[in-house]
């Protein structure tokens, strides 16, 4: 349904004297069909077990022709290892899975 190479997932971590602080973010391309709507990324709350995050993409208007349009999701993390893995739903089906999650240092 989705090119797997429009689909990234990395935690950027900032180190500061005081502390450090890390930012999940979730970047990719759908295909809607209504350009009024716009979609965004729901963390399934219920879901998130063993390191792994479910987000869901609401609302549930994907489809095969349409406009692409670009969907993200930020997260502040409580530390940098937080997620090792996503979950990308919709409908309550899994759509993609991101298994491996890049960490870029600023």
């Amino acid at each position: 349904m989705h090119n797997i190479d429009l689909w990234e997932a990395w935690v950027d971590i900032e180190h500061t004297t005081e502390s450090t602080t890390a930012t999940l973010y979730v970047i990719g391309e759908i295909c809607v069909n209504n350009t009024m709507l716009e979609p965004r990324f729901e963390k399934l709350q219920d879901q998130s077990t063993n390191g792994r995050l479910f987000l869901e993409i609401v609302p549930n208007i994907l489809c095969e022709n349409g406009l692409e349009t670009e969907i993200l999701y930020s997260e502040k993390l409580d530390h940098p290892h937080q997620y090792n893995a996503i979950t990308i739903m919709v409908h309550g089906e899994v759509m993609f899975e991101i298994n491996d999650l890049e960490f870029l240092y600023g």
